[in-house]
Formats: C-alpha cells, sequence, structure tokens
C-alpha cells in the first residue's frame, strides 16, 4: 500500500513541475519549481528505498539514505530561491546573496557524509540509522531556509494586490506545512525517540504541497496553467470513465452469456470496444463542460467582449463617459482590482478616467513611460518583464498596477491604460493579448472623442463670438437712434426759431 501512495505522489509531483516547466521555460520561477518538484520526488523515491531492506551488504539502502538528506535540503533551499523571484520578484542584496549561497554550499556538501546523514546497519529488529553528530546544523539550516522563505513571502503579499497576497498566503502555508512535517517526521522524531518508523510516512507530508498548490491553480489561478490542467484532468477522467464501462460490461456480458469461453469474449470485447471509441467525443465534451465550470468560473468569451466594448465605444462622444465605460467594461470582463486611463488632452492637458476608488497616475510618472515606450515599443507593460529595481516597477508597485497599455497612434502617445492586480490569479498571455487587440479601438474612440470635443468648443467659442458681436451691434445701433432723435429735436427747434 505504502509502495502505491508513493507512485501516485510521484506521479502528481512530477506532473505538475512538468506542467509548470514547460508552460513558461523562460521564467526562473517556472524552472525552480520544476526543480524543486524533482527534488521532492527524488527524496521520496530515496526515503522509500532507504527504509526497505534490498540486500544483505546494505549499500543501496546507505546510499539512498545520504541522497534523501541532500535532496531534502535541497528540496528546501530551491523552494526558498523560488519564492525570489514568485509571486513577486524581490532583489537581493550582496550580503543576503553570500549569506543564503555560503550556507546552502556547506550544508548541501555535508548533508551526504557521515557527519550528518550517518550510516545504515541491521540487527535482528530490522533496518538501524545512526544519524551524525551535525544533524542539528541540517535542522538549523532547513529552519533557517524556511524563515527566509515565509518572510520573502510576506514581504510579496504586503507589496501586491489581493490575488498576489492570497498567493503569497497558500504557498507559504503549503511550504511551512510540508517542510516542517518532513522534517519532524525524518528527522526530529527519529533524533529524539531513537526509532526510524515515522521516516515511512514522511512523504506523505509532499501531500500538503501538492494539495494547496492544487487548490492555488484551481482558485487563483496560480501559474497560469488552467488550461493545461484542465485538459489534463478532462482526458484523464474521460479514460478512467470509459475504462470502467469497458471493464464492466466485458465482464458482464463474458460472464452472462459466454461463461469463460475465450472466442466468446474476444469477440464482445471488439464490440464493446467499437461501442466505446464511438461514445468517447460525448464523454470528453460532458467532462470538458463540468470541468470547465470548475476551473473557469471567471473565464470570458473575447469575442463577446469585443463586441461589447465596440457597443460602448460607440455609445456617447463625450470623453470623460465613454472612457469611464470602457474602463468598468474591461475591469468587470478581465476581474480586476482597478482600471483607469491617462489621456494627453490639448495644449498641455491630461485627465485621468476610470472606476472609481482606484490610484491614478501622476504627469511625472507619464514622463517615465513615455521614455520606455520610445525605447521599447508600444507593447504591453507587465511587471514579470521588469527588474525589482526597475523605476517603471516601482512605479507600478506604488500604483498598484499590474498591466499598462501605451496608446500609441502614428507614433504619438495619446496617453495609457492601467490595470490593477487580477482578484483571481495572474493576468494570462491570452488577456495581454486581448487587452493589445482592443488598443487600436481604444484609440480610435479617443481620438474621435477628442475631435468631437474640439468641435465643440470651436463651436461654443464660435457662438461667444457672434453673441458678443451681436451685443455690440445691438449698442451701436442704439446709438444710431439717440443720435437720430437729438438730430430731429434739433431740425424742429431750429426751424421754429426760423419761423419766429
Amino acid at each position: 500500500m505504502d509502495l502505491f501512495i508513493l507512485i501516485i505522489i510521484c506521479i502528481v509531483n512530477l506532473s505538475l513541475g512538468t506542467i509548470i516547466f514547460l508552460r513558461n521555460t523562460h521564467l526562473p520561477s517556472s524552472r525552480l519549481f520544476g526543480l524543486m518538484t524533482v527534488l521532492i520526488t527524488t527524496w521520496i523515491v530515496s526515503n522509500y528505498i532507504t527504509d526497505h531492506a534490498i540486500d544483505a551488504s546494505l549499500v543501496m539502502n546507505d546510499a539512498a539514505n545520504r541522497l534523501a538528506y541532500f535532496a531534502g535540503i535541497a528540496a528546501v533551499l530551491s523552494g526558498l530561491w523560488f519564492t525570489y523571484y514568485f509571486p513577486m520578484r524581490h532583489s537581493v542584496g550582496r550580503k543576503e546573496f553570500l549569506t543564503v549561497v555560503t550556507g546552502a554550499t556547506l550544508i548541501l556538501v555535508l548533508s551526504p557524509t557521515n557527519f550528518i546523514a550517518g550510516t545504515v546497519s541491521q540487527d535482528v529488529s530490522g533496518l538501524y540509522f545512526d544519524h551524525g553528530g551535525l544533524s542539528w546544523l541540517y535542522i538549523v539550516c532547513f529552519v533557517l531556509a524556511l524563515a527566509i522563505l515565509i518572510r520573502n513571502l510576506l514581504r510579496s503579499a504586503k507589496m501586491g494586490g489581493v490575488s498576489g497576497r492570497q498567493q503569497s498566503y497558500l504557498i507559504m502555508v503549503a511550504f511551512c506545512a510540508s517542510a516542517l512535517l518532513g522534517l519532524l517526521l525524518n528527522v526530529i522524531l527519529p533524533m529524539v525517540e531513537a526509532g526510524w518508523s515515522t521516516t515511512k510516512i514522511g512523504p506523505l507530508s509532499t501531500l500538503a504541497l501538492v494539495g494547496v498548490t492544487a487548490y492555488a491553480i484551481i482558485r487563483h489561478g496560480l501559474f497560469d496553467i488552467r488550461l493545461a490542467i484542465v485538459r489534463t484532468a478532462t482526458y484523464v477522467l474521460s479514460l478512467i470513465t470509459l475504462a470502467l464501462i469497458y471493464l464492466i460490461l466485458a465482464m458482464s456480458v463474458s460472464i452472462i452469456f459466454f461463461g469463460h469461453q475465450q472466442a466468446g469474449q474476444s469477440l464482445i470485447s471488439v464490440v464493446l470496444a467499437l461501442v466505446l471509441a464511438f461514445s468517447f467525443q460525448p464523454v470528453k465534451q460532458f467532462f470538458d463542460k463540468t470541468t470547465g465550470k470548475i476551473f473557469f468560473q471567471d473565464s470570458y468569451d473575447s469575442d463577446d467582449f469585443f463586441a461589447r466594448l465596440n457597443r460602448v465605444l460607440t455609445s456617447t462622444p463625450d470623453l470623460h463617459a465613454l472612457l469611464e465605460r470602457a474602463a468598468d467594461e474591461i475591469v468587470a470582463t478581465l476581474k480586476s482590482e482597478q482600471g483607469y486611463f491617462f489621456v494627453n488632452l490639448k495644449d498641455g492637458h491630461h485627465a485621468s478616467i476610470g472606476v472609481k476608488s482606484q490610484s491614478r497616475l501622476l504627469l511625472r510618472d507619464t514622463k517615465i513611460l513615455d521614455e520606455y515606450v520610445t525605447a521599447h515599443g508600444d507593447g504591453t507593460i507587465s511587471r514579470e518583464g521588469l527588474s525589482e529595481s526597475h523605476p517603471i516597477a516601482h512605479l507600478m508597485r506604488e500604483r498598484k498596477v499590474a498591466l499598462v497599455l501605451p496608446l500609441v497612434r502614428a507614433e504619438q502617445i495619446l496617453g495609457y491604460m492601467c490595470l490593477g492586480y487580477r482578484r483571481s490569479g495572474e493576468y494570462t498571455r491570452r488577456d495581454a493579448t486581448v487587452i493589445e487587440t482592443v488598443s487600436d479601438q481604444l484609440v480610435i474612440a479617443i481620438q474621435n472623442a477628442l475631435a468631437v470635443q474640439e468641435i465643440k468648443v470651436f463651436n461654443e467659442t464660435l457662438q461667444q463670438r457672434i453673441d458678443e458681436a451681436t451685443k455690440e451691434l445691438r449698442t451701436s445701433n442704439a446709438q444710431l437712434q439717440r443720435l437720430d432723435t437729438a438730430k430731429d429735436e434739433f431740425v424742429s427747434m431750429a426751424s421754429h426759431q426760423l419761423r419766429t
């Protein structure tokens, strides 16, 4: 039974690590997570070999014991280095880097030696493990690595948005539960009780890491691999369902109609195989819908989103109302914490428009963004592609922004669209592609609104000038009327005097 559990755990660990690694091979976080799963699997296998005598010489047990100590601390160190890149990249100071590297090198070199791993022997009661005199150093380094790991995750939770904070806490729970339980079962309890029976259940501690990581993938879109997980789950569930149906039907029909006749069983097997082949697609579609509802509660239809946004962009010529509605639509579709536009108006003026309760870009921020766009092009700016010390990364962290889309037309920067952290998970490549696709629509809508606003201002100015000219004409006409009246009075008076 323990071998069966071991195989299942190893398969799940390696599958998860492989999917994450292949999804983003260029990212350090993906590589480190893949390495960590390999080391965890190595530790599980070597731990199993250590606890089961293969021959009288115990050479394999001794080698596996040393490998288990090495792989155990190496897995924790790879997890520690992983938290420097995920869920948020952290800069490493020179002193901290040298301290971590020196300590990691020392403990990795000492782990497989007699000073820590000890020796393996056998007596009438079974296998006996003699731990080394520096086992306490192994525990200290293990705990210190875990403490730095927790510090990195707490720092990420503090700097990130709601999604980043949830991911940081989940990863911290997964690592702490798995690492501490593994250390307790495989090192501390054997040293205190001088017995090694608890090491047989030590691999079960990795279930905490796998389980919490799986929950984070399903609930919060961790690593952006839900699509791969969904497809894998769909096919696995489909195959399991078909295999069970095939087994039940084959056994039932064979026993009822043919007993144990081999020929009849073969004929029925062929017929059932054909039936199941035709029924595979409906079963697959059923699990596609089921897993889609579970894994993609926050999914959206891009074509439907484009249609809705197009209706919004053509609904009003008023720039403020237009951008406010567009920000609401984009934020609601992508499940963002916030979203707004920064638009450059005429005569050096600018406006920041979007959903309520949000940050705002400042004019000095746009100057930094303008320099970056001029040098690197008008692609979507993401924090993942920037170093922690980059000015734009610092700017985005202060404004709680995860994506910035430059709005450029004919090499002229009209403004920027800023999106906050996603409420569940990170923005996917599909999200970035969708945002870049609608940039032209947004630019055209903004230009049209600015043109309408300019025409409106011109009309208002023209009307004001007409009103002023009309007022002047009325004033002049009144003066002429007064002069005409004075003339008539003078002529009448002169005529009267002449007659007199």
